[in-house]
């Protein structure tokens, strides 16, 4: 309200011809365009105040803050002519909402001093983020539930008391209340009250308030009565006011308990949810965005407001300068309280520092996202929207993927290196130091060149059938088995292998949007059903081909990777067919061949040539195809 009345009185005083001696003029969180709370939460203020104010119960408090606000206090509040004037709307004592544009009519008319600098500070979030009670999501709830005992029933059903209990239980002194309570029998008390937020589009419920009052007659039948009922849907085409971005009434705080009690004569137990963070001052109130000459759209409460750029036209605000609350959660401040960076920018005015106090921090929003094609095929051009006088890093993951010229500019243009084929990362680390905005980093992943990616399990099934789907491909898809085309796909991207437990290897050639690609991919088996033993793994500079004897077919313990039987034990390999032994590396480029003959002992394989690394074994036999995984050390 402080706002609003400086406003008024500088310039009545101009009006008048009198010397205020004032130059600048703070508006910090004020409602030019009026104070907004939830209709639900106000329905439910009206039906509290005609429900209790005049029964038995008398003044009922309620706790606000650090102290208690009585009935009748809360009753003046919602009569009170300021909180007509300065709320969009609110709801009278007839349950009926009241538009209040009278005061709004004489502020506009009135307009805002001329002879000072005139600047306005909102509390909501700079990057128009929503508050914590979105668009139809309860704002209150509150419930209640009572019964008495049948201690308590046998007692009031015999003695005059039970017109006075009734009378108690259900609050108020109704007639069917009072003669319910005549009746033998259980009495039980229900207590709903729910206030929503206003829905995004169309029609809901905002508020649905009852107590209800019920009787089991001779603990049997049970007879209600509706001590009081109340219930009001939203205007269709109002704003869903309550969600928008603005700054947040510090004196509703959160509210969420639950209590059971029970003895002897009763048993009562209440829940209470209030949740606080609703629009209070709406961001186009507070900077009176077209000066209450024009009607908002949804797209102007949810707009970016920043003094770099401030709304034109008919939509102008009134102030020299401005800002919006901007903190590193993105989130609505309370209602005229600053935090840092809003405290400087007004130190920053009342210094008259020029330039310093204009700023422009939407470009850490989460919005932003960095612009450009998702392939880099020779060069690719990226972009982020910033500010001038924003620097903007780049980078790209892996190095070897592309280059780039230096320079901090908000664009940036890639260069494919002719090794690199396969998947990226391109990050922008945006920051402006002059506006203690902080910064942001942003990442875009891309394909740099002709890329295919494959997926595939690490082994076969028992059967030997392997699940294979290619991704980056267009058109048609070529598929090679050890080298020999086996299938072609028009459009497809995925295929069932019949590798067996030997594996194999698998390549495949499709067109992508930088050109042809193909990718290649050593499959091998986990058949239980293996007859070879390949050791020891990992191995050093001797490898090992056995075969099992049909009766010592677990003679080879697979998770130490050693012979539990002596190498005697094992039958020759290749004394039932010579073997080709095949070497590939994991990209399935063949680094090694050997070939065994014919031998009555356990071949062995120097293999001091490879590198230290994995590798797939192939065994190569007559009516034998074998794939094992092993380890050079």
């Amino acid at each position: 309200m402080g706002g609003i009345v400086a406003r008024y009185a500088l310039k009545d005083m101009e009006n008048r011809g009198e010397q205020h001696k004032t130059s600048l003029y703070i508006s910090h969180d004020a409602p030019h365009q009026g104070a907004h709370i939830p209709l639900g939460i106000l329905y439910f203020g009206r039906h509290m105040v005609d429900q209790f104010i005049k029964t038995p119960v008398g003044n009922l408090d309620i706790p606000v803050n650090s102290g208690t606000v009585g009935l009748t206090d809360l009753k003046e509040l919602l009569d009170a002519p300021a909180t007509k004037q300065l709320l969009i709307n609110s709801v009278n004592s007839n349950f009926q909402v009241e538009n209040n544009s009278a005061f709004m009519t004489e502020l506009r008319t009135l307009g805002y001093p001329a002879q000072t600098r005139n600047i306005a500070l909102s509390n909501a979030s700079h990057c128009a983020q929503g508050q914590g009670v979105t668009a139809g999501s309860q704002v209150l709830g509150a419930t209640a539930n009572g019964r008495t005992t049948f201690l308590t029933d046998l007692v009031l059903a015999i003695t005059p008391l039970g017109a006075i209990s009734s009378t108690a239980t259900s609050i108020v002194l109704d007639e069917p209340g009072f003669l319910l309570g005549l009746l033998p029998g259980r009495s039980k008390l229900n207590i709903d009250f729910r206030a929503n937020a206003y829905p995004a589009t169309g029609t809901a419920q905002v508020y649905y308030g009852r107590i209800r009052y019920t009787k089991n007659y001779l603990w049997l039948v049970p007879v209600s009565t509706d001590i009081t009922l109340r219930q009001y849907n939203s205007a269709s085409g109002t704003l869903p006011l309550d969600s928008y971005a603005g700054g947040v009434n510090p004196s509703f705080k959160g509210v969420s308990l639950s209590t059971f009690q029970s003895n002897a004569l009763a048993k009562f137990g209440y829940t209470v949810n209030l949740n606080p963070e609703f629009n209070f001052i709406p961001v186009t109130s507070a900077l009176d965005v077209g000066r209450g000459n024009v009607v908002l759209t949804s797209a102007d409460y949810t707009a970016k407001f920043s003094a770099a750029s401030p709304p034109t036209g008919s939509k102008a605000t009134p102030f020299a300068n401005f800002t919006t609350s901007f903190n590193t959660t993105g989130v609505n401040e309370k209602h005229i309280t600053f935090n840092d960076r809003n405290g400087k920018w007004l130190a920053s005015e009342l210094d008259a520092v020029a330039g310093s106090d204009v700023f422009d921090c939407s470009f850490v929003c989460a919005t932003a996202a960095i612009a450009g094609s998702s392939n880099i095929c020779t060069t690719s051009t990226y972009s982020v929207p910033v500010p001038a006088g924003t620097t903007v890093n780049w980078s790209i993951s892996p190095s070897s993927a592309a280059t780039f010229t230096s320079g901090s500019s908000s664009s940036k243009t890639f260069t494919k290196s002719s090794t690199f084929n396969g998947s990226a990362t391109i990050t922008a680390t945006i920051s402006n130091n002059a506006s203690n905005c902080g910064s942001i980093v942003l990442t875009k992943t891309v394909l740099v060149g002709a890329t295919l990616n494959l997926t595939a399990p690490s082994g076969s099934t028992s059967n030997g059938t392997i699940q294979v789907s290619v991704s980056g491909g267009t058109g048609t898809y070529s598929w090679y088995k050890n080298g020999t085309l086996f299938a072609t796909t028009g459009g497809g991207n995925n295929i069932t292998l019949q590798f067996g437990c030997s594996g194999g290897l698998l390549r495949v050639v499709a067109n992508t949007s930088c050109g042809q690609a193909e990718i290649t991919r050593t499959l091998y088996g986990t058949c239980s059903s293996s007859t070879m033993a390949v050791y020891p793994n990992p191995m050093t500079n001797e490898l090992f081909i056995g075969q099992y004897p049909q009766e010592q077919a677990n003679s080879f313990d697979v998770s130490t990777n050693s012979m539990n039987s002596t190498q005697s034990e094992l039958r020759s390999a290749t004394a039932l067919e010579a073997l080709r032994i095949e070497f590939y590396n994991f990209s399935g480029i063949l680094v090694k061949s050997v070939a065994l003959e014919k031998s009555s002992t356990t071949p062995s394989i120097d293999v001091s040539d490879l590198r230290k690394g994995t590798y797939i074994v192939k065994i190569i036999g007559k009516e034998l195809e074998e794939v094992h995984q092993i380890v050079k050390e």
